[in-house]
Order: structure tokens, then sequence, then C-alpha cells
């Protein structure tokens, strides 16, 4: 019986650590995990789907994400397209937008479009991000054979020649129908709001496309931040 007893008391403490652990996860974000970008340019989203979607208010919500890890500083969208519109050159290749990175003295630029948006609660959002550094980094034909097979194809076309500025190149699908995804979605809202409040089971997340949008952004980045951290420990 005491075997018993113990058994279910370690499960428990086990699995409040655990919910304890996904809090914390999202009020402890990682450092910047670069050592040669600091600066970095948030393109205005793409909207590649049928929905009406503010994607200006979007990057903005991907922006102050950004911002939550320490040791960047973030170009924000809209002082992204005074840019843009000041330049008035067309940016339809990554060759292009190295040049108007250059021109906006960042280290990096992120662009992301839209794939698929189902507002409606349980939400579920497609999104296509790409990362691309300004200064090219030297490849292996075999890093330039990978980047080109598993790198999303929006916004823009990667070929074997701009292999080297790609940082991340990732399409992912958040689908609060899924378990994984509403766990998650619970540990981020239990990180932004004290135990004793009313949404703190994420409900409000997916009710709300702002605060589902500030979700599935923190998502992408920390995925990112871990690619480049798993690169560097190889």
């Amino acid at each position: 019986m005491r075997k018993t007893l113990f058994l279910l008391l370690a499960v428990t403490l086990f699995l409040s650590s655990c919910a304890e652990l996904g809090s914390v996860k999202y009020r402890r974000y990682p450092q910047n995990p670069f050592n040669d970008i600091k600066t970095i340019a948030i393109l205005p989203f793409l909207n590649d789907t049928l929905e009406n979607i503010d994607t200006k208010n979007f990057a903005n919500i991907f922006a102050s994400e950004l911002v939550k890890f320490e040791g960047f500083e973030v170009i924000r969208p809209v002082k992204v397209l005074s840019a843009l519109q000041s330049c008035k050159a067309p940016i339809n290749t990554i060759e292009d937008l190295v040049e108007f990175g250059k021109f906006l003295k960042a280290d990096a630029l992120i662009a992301a479009s839209i794939t698929d948006y189902d507002q409606y609660p349980p939400p579920k959002l497609a999104i296509s991000v790409q990362m691309f550094r300004i200064k090219e980094n030297k490849l292996s034909n075999d890093d330039i054979n990978k980047i080109i097979q598993s790198a999303s194809w929006k916004p823009f076309r990667i070929t074997d020649k701009e292999a080297g500025n790609v940082i991340a190149a990732i399409e992912r699908v958040y689908d609060s129908h899924k378990d994984s995804v509403r766990s998650e979605l619970q540990s981020y809202a239990k990180a932004h709001y004290e135990e004793d409040y009313a949404f703190k089971d994420g409900t409000l997340f997916m009710y709300d496309s702002s605060r589902y949008q500030q979700f599935v952004s923190s998502q992408i980045l920390l995925e990112i931040m871990s690619m480049v951290k798993d690169e560097d420990n190889k």
C-alpha cells in the first residue's frame, strides 16, 4: 500500500513539474545564439490565403516576440515598409533582399507568408518563414543540397546561388484541434498570466486571433533559435 501511494505521489510530482517546466520555458527566453547577428529586420508578412488577415499587425506581433530574446535589436515592419517605399527598388529575389538588408544596416532579415488560416476557434494557422543573413556563409555542396531540399519556397525561391544566405526556411502548421498544440498553448498562456487568472488554460489565445498569432510567433522563433544552437553543437 505504501509503495503504491509513493508511486502515485511521484507521478503527481513529475506531472506538476512538467507543467511548471512548460511555463518556465516561456518566461525565460534563450539569448541570441548568433555570434555575428544582432540587428534583424522583419519584413511585412504576405497573405497567400483567401482570408482577410491583418498582416501588418501579425508581423509586428512577431517582432515583439523576437524582442524577448536578449541580444537582438529589431527593425520593425513599419520601418521596413517605409524604407521599401523610399528606395523604390523591387525585391523579387534573395539577392535583391540582401541588398535591401545592407540599406537597412541589418545583419539578417525575416520574411514570412501565411499559407492557410482558419481563424474560428479552435484556430489553425499555416505559415512559411525564411530567415536570411546579409553576410554570406561559405557552404559545402552537401550543405547547399540539404538546404535546397528541405527549405520552404515561400516567400522567396531559394537556389544554390543564395543558399549561403539562408539561416532557416521552414513551413509549419499550428492546428489547435491537436492535443499537442493545445498543450503547448496552455503552457504559453500559463507563462503570461497569474495562476488564478481565468484564461490561463489558453482559451483566450484560441478566441483572440492576435493572441494566437503571438503564440505561433513564439513557436517559430524558438524553433529557429534551437536549430542554430544544434548546428553550433555539431
